[in-house]
């Protein structure tokens, strides 16, 4: 009272020039009756619950007269079920809720069952929107409702603890996930996420003290619901029940790799690794991939090794927040078009640039600040050749690479150089003085 917004409508007799106009619940009177002040009055109606469509304390009031009716307004009470059901699958999940939440006639939507169920996005994660089921307090009971609804999803973001690894395998299980394109998954090293924290009195977990009380797990549930058929591995579970996914992004490590490597309608991927021989196996495993982010494991991992990739269909590989001097062995991908690495210098990554040692043969490798330096072997006029040496203590060698394949160096500063094997050393040295000059160094 005296803050939720609504809109009135189905007024008669004198009320009726109140139709359409927003206002303010004030004093419930009782038998399903509030009264209620609309804008632009400077007394209260007596109106009657159900004569009126919620909405959020947020929403847009608009102001010209030919204002857009909004979707909050519109009259979908008369639109068949389904078409209502196929304009609430096109929103975003917190969209979805607002619109549920906003009209009382479409609230048994809310619980509609299979193809009926308004909701394809999963979103148990930190820094949604609040909306009905995505508060953080709320991200295990809608959990619950999707899979006992056989939501039909499309999308799934999921931040989950170890103890909490069942929760998606139980929605992998029980949801419809034939249509599932695109997952994200953040597993965190602690026991708990945001999805047990959250329902904590305070939401959060005191380290300083010495015996910390841990959230109780409510995910017990879950785990019981989960049948022994099912893949113990998240990868194992999307392998086995979603078979449109397209674009995967393991936000830590990525697991289960025979696994991992039979999801076949791969196109994008994007995980963290411990070992190349890892990266190696997937790019030549996956017959669709095209387009790889690759990420360190930890701080050690991957730093000096060499990538040996062969894939018939990888378009775009992305080493640049890997590791330090991470670089290849070779590149036989005829597909390929993008290569994105680290910034040139000591801790860059990915191709480097060579030139002729005319001292003593073969080459040795330069960084675009040093052409000026006295004896440097710079010739601007001479196409870029890529090598794979990072390390000063290891002898530079030329590496082949498509001639339509653009390196990009992700600079500290936050800007890149491009060149293909058709850029002169001249263009590479000039693209990197002025990016300097642009970002201030």
């Amino acid at each position: 009272p005296g803050s939720a917004k609504v809109v009135l409508s189905r007024g008669r007799g004198a009320k009726t020039v109140f139709n359409g106009r927003r206002a303010v619940i004030g004093r419930r009177l009782g038998g399903g009756w509030a009264a209620v002040t609309p804008e632009g009055s400077q007394s209260a109606v007596k109106w009657r619950n159900g004569h009126w469509s919620e909405e959020q304390d947020d929403a847009p009031v608009a102001e010209q007269d030919d204002a857009p009716v909004t979707f909050e307004e519109a009259p979908l009470g008369w639109l068949p079920q389904d078409l209502i059901v196929r304009i609430l699958k096109a929103l975003p999940t917190p969209d979805t809720c607002s619109a549920l939440q906003a009209a009382r006639a479409l609230a048994a939507y809310a619980r509609g069952h299979g193809a009926l169920c308004p909701f394809t996005e999963c979103h148990l994660r930190d820094g949604v929107p609040a909306g009905l089921g995505v508060r953080p307090s709320r991200q295990l009971a809608f959990a619950r409702y999707l899979g006992e609804a056989r939501a039909q999803l499309r999308s799934l973001h999921v931040e989950h603890g170890t103890n909490e690894v069942d929760v998606v395998r139980w929605l992998l299980q029980e949801c419809d996930t034939s249509a599932l394109a695109r997952a994200v998954i953040d597993s965190a090293k602690a026991p708990f996420g945001q999805m047990n924290t959250a329902l904590e009195p305070t939401g959060l977990i005191d380290l300083t003290i010495r015996a910390p009380v841990l959230p109780q797990n409510r995910c017990g549930p879950f785990t019981e619901g989960v049948r022994p058929t099912i893949a113990r591995t998240i990868s194992g579970a999307l392998a086995q029940h979603c078979p449109a996914l397209t674009s995967l992004t393991f936000m830590k490590m990525a697991e289960d790799l025979p696994r991992l490597a039979s999801i076949t309608s791969l196109r994008r991927l994007e995980a963290a690794f411990l070992e190349v021989d890892d990266v190696n196996y997937l790019v030549k495993e996956l017959p669709n991939l095209t387009h790889f982010i690759v990420h360190a494991g930890d701080r050690t991992a991957l730093a000096y090794e060499r990538l040996d990739l062969e894939s018939t269909s990888l378009q775009s590989i992305d080493i640049s927040a890997s590791a330090k001097a991470l670089s290849f062995e070779r590149v036989n991908c005829p597909a390929l078009r993008e290569i994105v690495c680290g910034g040139n210098g000591a801790y860059g990554n990915g191709l480097a640039l060579l030139v002729p040692n005319d001292g003593g043969g073969g080459f040795v490798r330069w960084e675009p600040d040093e052409v000026l330096r006295p004896g440097h072997p710079y010739d601007p006029g001479a196409l870029c050749l890529f090598g794979t040496c990072w390390n000063d203590q290891e002898v530079p060698s030329p590496i082949e690479i498509p001639s339509a394949c653009v390196v990009t160096w992700k600079q500290w500063g936050g800007w890149c150089v491009h060149a293909t094997t058709s850029t002169t050393q001249g263009e590479v040295a000039k693209a990197y003085e002025e990016g300097r000059a642009a970002w201030g160094y």
